[in-house]
Parts: structure tokens; sequence; C-alpha cells
């Protein structure tokens, strides 16, 4: 009988030793969190031991408690909204005795820079050093559209390394791109085939259809088309323009069967005092209004209309191009009920 419960209690005792012991070997880790720069406490705090479950709060003066650490050495890591994450240095945690540690967070935006405190040095950084976005992408202002005066989004284009463009500023010669592609053997700049994408206020204007080659016949005649060369720039007026962003390589899949790049152009919008401007080069004359108006206090209206003419060959009568342009954009803006 004795030796039947020696062995039930030497069962219990191997079933169950870590809980005994752990219950045992804990000790408390406390401490004080204040900012980096002025050294005022930092409440609510979040205070979490890495590599554990166990968390705290800091309270209005900026101190925490964290009861039933098991022994050993810690590192804790402080999270806050408007403040960078801090991991501290080890901390020794001893059973049935209070560790203080001193903590402090450094104000700031991690979204915008990078924060590194290393042995007491502490590091920040734009994050535009590691670029979240792996493709090359160019951005170009309506203040840089306006001053090189251009007529329509191929002259634009031209303020971006790495095009190819080679006709000049105007209207007298159709005008493509292609973005780090290869030239073909025609006459024109033309892009390769499913090479750069036109998008405007997020509609894509190159598709399928004018990526594809293939010449147009009309009766015996060949008609001049723009299949297989993309869309003519030409046909997107420069005085629309809010803004232009240039993606070169290969984008996310979300913008489809394109091999290198995307062109996303942004037209203005929303409520504007009207604007007259014309122009007049050499071998161009441009006439543009737009402007917006308020419809309801919910809905905004903005137009634009232009008209362009140009001479491509002054020696030769009827040698010219015309290009009339409208258009009304329609904006709702949404309000917060209550």
């Amino acid at each position: 009988m004795k030796k039947s419960r020696f062995f039930f209690l030497f069962f219990i005792f191997c079933l169950y030793p870590p809980a005994m012991q752990g219950q045992m070997a804990t000790g408390t880790l406390q401490g004080h969190v204040t900012d980096y720069n002025n050294d005022q406490p930092l409440a609510a705090v979040v205070i979490t031991i890495e590599g554990s479950k166990l968390s705290a709060h800091t309270d209005e003066k900026g101190f925490f408690r964290i009861t039933g650490v098991p022994e050993g050495k810690y590192n804790l890591m402080c999270l806050k909204t408007g403040c960078y994450c801090t991991m501290s240095d080890p901390v020794e945690v001893q059973a049935g005795k209070v560790s203080e540690v001193e903590l402090k967070m450094l104000p700031g935006d991690p979204s915008k820079f990078l924060y590194i405190s290393i042995g007491g040095i502490t590091v920040t950084a734009e994050r535009d050093l590691i670029p979240e976005n792996h493709e090359t992408v160019h951005k170009i202002s309506a203040g840089e559209i306006e001053h090189m005066q251009a007529t329509n989004l191929g002259d634009i284009l031209d303020l971006i390394p790495g095009v190819e463009r080679k006709n000049r500023p105007g209207l007298e010669k159709k005008s493509f791109i292609g973005l780090r592609g290869v030239e073909t053997d025609r006459s024109y700049d033309t892009p390769d085939v499913f090479g750069t994408k036109i998008i405007v206020d997020e509609i894509p204007m190159s598709n399928n259809t004018n990526l594809n080659s293939g010449t147009g016949v009309g009766y015996g005649s060949n008609v001049t088309t723009n299949v297989g060369q993309g869309i003519d720039l030409r046909g997107i007026v420069a005085d629309n323009i809010q803004k232009v962003e240039v993606v070169s390589g290969v984008p996310s899949v979300e913008y489809g069967d394109l091999t290198t790049g995307i062109v996303k152009v942004t037209t203005q919008s929303g409520n504007r005092p009207m604007r007259l401007k014309m122009k007049n080069n050499p071998d161009t004359r441009e006439f543009n209004v737009n402007g917006g108006n308020p419809l309801f206090s919910n809905l905004d209206m903005f137009y634009n209309l232009n008209y362009a003419h140009s001479e491509r060959d002054i020696r030769q009568d009827g040698d010219e191009v015309s290009r009339v342009s409208g258009q009304l954009n329609l904006d709702y803006i949404s309000k917060p009920s209550g």
C-alpha cells in the first residue's frame, strides 16, 4: 500500500513540475516611460515583453507594472500613436524581486521617418531611403505643365527621362510614347505591342484593340489608323491636366497586360474660377477656356473647351490639322451625416 502511494505521488510530481516551478520562479517588472525630447511622462503606452503574452499600459504619470514574469532576460517593446516604436535593452528579471527600467520614446510619424536606437545612439532618417514602391514613379504637377507651355500630353512627357518621343511640340505629327521600349521600324515613334498604357481619370485609354497591329481598308484605299500604335497623345489637352504620374517598368497586375509602364493622367475638377487662355506659337494656335461651378451643396461641375490649329507645311495648301476637344466633369462631395 505504501509502495503504490509512493508511485502515485511521484507520478503527480512528474506531471506538474513546470507549473509548480513557474509559480515559484517569477518576478515583477515595472518602469517609467517619458518623452525623449522633454522628459515628460507618456500615458497610454503599450508595453509588451518580447516573446511572451505579458503586457501593460502606462498610467497618466507614465508608470507601468507587470507581475508574474518568469526569470530571465527580456526586451520590452513600447507602442504609442504619434511615437516611434521603441525596443529596450535586455532587462533581467529575478524570482521574487522587482526589476526597474526607464524607457524613452521619440515623437514622430513612422510612415515618413525611420527611427533606430542602438546602445544609446539615436538615428532618424527619411523613409524614402527605403522606398515602399518597387516601381520608378515620376510626377509632373500643374505648375510644371504651365511653365513649359505644353499643347498636349505628349509635350508634357518630354519632362520624363527615358521617354521615346522625337516629335517636336505641337500638333503637326502623331504623338505616341514608349517607356523603356525598343523603337519599331516605322517612320514615327510607336510603342511595343502591349507596351505603355494611358489612363485618364482612372479610365484606361489604351486597350488590346489599339495596341494590336493592322491597317484599315476602305473601298480599295488604305485608311490611316492608330491601330498598333496606342493612343495619339495629341487628343489629350495639356491645359486640362492637373497632374501626371508615369510608372516605368512593370507595375502591378491590376493595370492589365502591359509591359513597359503606365501614364496616369488626372484632369482638373472641382469649383474653380473661369479661365481663358490663348497661345500663338510659330505653327500652332490654341484657344482654351475652363472653369468650375457648384450645382448643389455637394455637387460641382467642371468644364473645359479647347480648339487648336496647326499648319504642318506652309508650302502646301490644306496641309494642316485641327483639334476640337470638350470635357464635362461632375464631382460629388460626400458629407458626413449628423
